[in-house]
C-alpha cells in the first residue's frame, strides 16, 4: 500500500506538471516585459537545453538510455490508462513507477558519476588554462612518446599483448590503489615496458599506469566499457582501454596479442594506429600541454583554448582517423538537440506558471489629452464627462508592482481626429458634435506583451466638441444615444453641486443629424462586450461618465 500511495502521488505530480505547462503555454504572451526579459529568457532556455542535451548525450548508447526510454514509456501509458479509466492497468503501471522512482538514483549512479567527472575535467581544464602552468615539460613528453612508440612497435611485431594508460589532467589513482596493483615508479623506457608485458612476467596481465612521465603502477585492473557501440570482435584489453578513456581524460594504448595491431583510445573512442611513428606524433600532440597556452596574456590563452581549432583534442587536430566506436549519426545528434530544446521549453513554461503566476490587478487611472493643438488650429473646444477610467489588467506576478496609477497612462489623442467631419456638422447647424473615442492604455517600461486589459469601466468615452467661444456652462450635459435621463454631478474642492435634466431620446437613425460621430480610427466595444469578453486582445479602453451606469 505505501508503494501505491507513492505511485498515485507521483502520477498526480506528473499530471499537475503538464497542467502547469499547458497553462504557461496558453499565457505565454505575459512574459516579455522589456528587451532584457527577452535576452534573459533566451539565455535561460539555451542553458537549460544545453544541460538536457549534455545529460541525454551522456546516457545515450548505454544501458541507462534504454532504461530511460522504458521509464518514459511507462509514464505515458500510465497517464493514458488513467485518462481512460483503466483501473487494473493503471494500478500495475503505478506500482511499477513507484519502484522505478525509488531506485532511479541507484540505477543511474554510474551515469551521474560520469557526468560529474566530465564536468570536473572541463573545469579543471579551464583552471589549468587560467593558470597557464604546463603539467610536464616538452622534453619529458617527447621522450615518453618516443619510448612508448618503440615498445608498441616491438610488442606488435612479437604479438605481445599490452595495455598502457597515460594519465593527463584527471587523476586515475583508484586504478593504482587496487589490491592487485603493483607500485613501480620507474622511468618510461621501451625496455621497461617490454619487460612488464613479457608473457612470462607476473605483471603481464592488467594495465600499466603512467603518471607525470613515469611508470606509476602495473597490473592495474580497468573497468570495461559499457558502451553499446563497441564492436563485438574487440577483446578485453580494448574494452578496458575504452573504459579508462571514459572514466577520465586518460589516453589508452593497446597492442593486440591476436592480430598484432596497435590501437589508441580517447574519450570513449578507439582508433587503429598501425604506424608507430604516427602513434608517437599523436601521443606527443595529446600530451604536450598546449604550449601556446603557457604564453601570452590570460585572454589570449582563453581564446586559444575555446576558439582556436588547432588546440582542440579532436580527431582532425591530432591526426586520428575514424574510430571503430562509431560516432552518433548526424540525424541522431539533431534529434537529441530537438528533444533537449523542447524539454527546456516545457520546463520553462512550467517554472513560469509555478513561481511567476498570472495575477489580476484593478487600478483607476486619470485620462490625459494629447495633441491639443489640433483643436486650436480648427478653432474648436471640447468637453468630456469623465477624467478617470477603471481598468482590470492581467499580468505576471513579476510585473504586478508596476501596475499602479503612476506607471499606467490612459490617454486620448486628438491627432487622428476627423476635424473636417466635425466642422461639416457645425456648418449644418449642429451646436455640438458628440464623438466616441478610444482610450489608449500604456504601461511605462513594459512591452504590450507583458499585460492584457480585460475589463474597462465605463466601456466608452464620449467627447463633445463645439466651436470655440460658444459659452458652454460648466455642468453642460453630454448625452449618449438612446439615453433619456442623465444626472451630472460636478464636484469641486469646496462644494458638490447636482443638477438633473430630462432629455428626449435620440433615435439611432437621427444620430447623425444630432451631431453624433463615431470616428473610424478604431472600433470600440459595446458595454456588453467590454464586461463579458474579458479576454479581448485590445488595449484601448473606452470611458464614459461615472454618474451614468451603462445599460447591460
Amino acid at each position: 500500500m505505501p508503494h501505491l500511495v507513492i505511485a498515485i502521488q507521483f502520477i498526480d505530480d506528473v499530471v499537475a506538471f503538464f497542467n502547469k505547462v499547458f497553462e504557461g503555454i496558453a499565457s505565454a504572451l505575459f512574459v516579455f516585459g522589456n528587451g532584457w526579459d527577452i535576452v534573459r529568457t533566451v539565455i535561460d532556455i539555451a542553458i537549460c537545453a544545453a544541460v538536457f542535451y549534455f545529460v541525454l548525450a551522456l546516457v545515450r548508447n548505454t544501458r541507462a538510455w534504454q532504461l530511460l526510454k522504458g521509464l518514459i514509456l511507462i509514464i505515458v501509458f500510465s497517464l493514458f490508462s488513467g485518462f481512460l479509466g483503466l483501473q487494473t492497468m493503471n494500478y500495475i503501471l503505478s506500482s511499477t513507477i513507484s519502484f522505478l522512482a525509488i531506485a532511479l538514483l541507484v540505477i543511474f549512479q554510474p551515469e551521474l558519476r560520469r557526468a560529474l567527472e566530465k564536468m570536473g575535467r572541463k573545469t579543471g581544464g579551464l583552471l589549468s588554462t587560467v593558470s597557464g602552468e604546463p603539467t610536464t615539460t616538452e622534453t619529458v613528453v617527447e621522450q615518453l612518446a618516443q619510448e612508448i612508440a618503440i615498445a608498441c612497435k616491438n610488442m606488435a611485431r612479437d604479438r605481445c599483448g599490452a595495455l598502457i594508460i597515460i594519465e593527463r589532467q584527471t587523476s586515475t589513482a583508484e586504478l593504482a590503489d587496487q589490491p592487485n596493483a603493483i607500485k613501480v615508479d620507474a622511468a618510461v623506457t621501451a625496455m621497461n615496458l617490454m619487460q612488464i608485458f613479457y608473457e612470462g612476467s607476473p605483471m603481464h596481465d592488467g594495465a600499466v599506469l603512467i603518471r607525470n612521465g613515469r611508470i606509476y603502477a602495473a597490473r592495474c585492473h580497468v573497468p570495461l566499457s559499457e558502451d553499446t557501440r563497441v564492436k563485438d570482435g574487440l577483446g578485453t584489453r580494448h574494452r578496458a582501454a575504452i573504459g579508462a578513456s571514459e572514466m577520465s581524460d586518460a589516453i589508452g594504448v593497446v597492442v593486440s596479442e591476436e592480430r598484432g595491431t596497435i590501437s589508441l583510445t580517447l574519450e570513449g573512442r578507439l582508433y587503429r594506429i598501425n604506424d608507430s611513428e604516427k602513434l608517437r606524433r599523436i601521443i606527443l600532440r595529446l600530451m604536450m600541454p598546449k604550449k601556446v597556452r603557457a604564453e601570452g596574456p590570460l585572454l589570449q590563452r582563453l581564446w586559444q583554448r575555446f576558439f582556436v581549432r588547432q588546440y582542440r583534442d579532436d580527431d582532425s587536430s591530432i591526426g586520428i582517423g575514424d574510430g571503430e566506436v562509431e560516432t552518433p549519426q548526424r540525424r541522431q545528434t539533431r534529434s537529441l538537440k530537438i528533444v533537449a530544446i523542447l524539454a527546456a521549453l516545457l520546463f520553462w513554461f512550467y517554472v513560469q506558471a509555478t513561481i511567476n503566476p498570472i495575477r489580476t490587478v484593478t487600478v483607476t487611472v486619470p485620462v490625459q489629452i494629447y495633441n491639443m493643438n489640433v483643436l486650436d488650429q480648427a478653432n474648436m473646444d471640447y468637453r468630456k464627462a469623465d477624467n478617470v477610467v477603471n481598468l482590470e489588467i492581467r499580468t505576471r506576478k513579476e510585473y504586478e508592482s508596476m501596475m499602479t496609477g503612476d506607471n499606467i497612462t490612459a490617454s486620448l489623442d486628438f491627432k487622428d481626429l476627423d476635424v473636417a467631419a466635425i466642422q461639416q456638422q457645425f456648418n449644418e447647424g449642429a451646436p455640438s458634435v458628440l464623438v466616441k473615442l478610444d482610450v489608449k492604455v500604456d504601461v511605462r517600461h513594459l512591452f504590450r506583451t507583458a499585460y492584457k486589459v480585460t475589463k474597462r469601466i465605463p466601456p466608452t468615452l464620449y467627447v463633445s466638441f463645439y466651436p470655440a467661444g460658444d459659452g458652454f456652462v460648466d455642468n453642460e450635459e453630454i448625452l449618449e444615444p438612446g439615453q433619456t435621463t442623465v444626472v451630472i454631478e460636478t464636484t469641486t474642492s469646496q462644494q458638490t453641486e447636482s443638477t438633473s435634466t430630462e432629455m428626449t431620446t435620440m433615435p439611432s437613425e437621427q444620430s447623425s443629424s444630432q451631431g453624433l460621430i463615431s470616428l473610424p480610427q478604431s472600433s470600440s466595444p459595446t458595454a456588453e462586450e467590454a464586461t463579458s469578453q474579458t479576454d479581448s486582445e485590445t488595449t484601448t479602453i473606452p470611458v464614459g461618465m461615472p454618474s451614468v451606469i451603462p445599460d447591460s
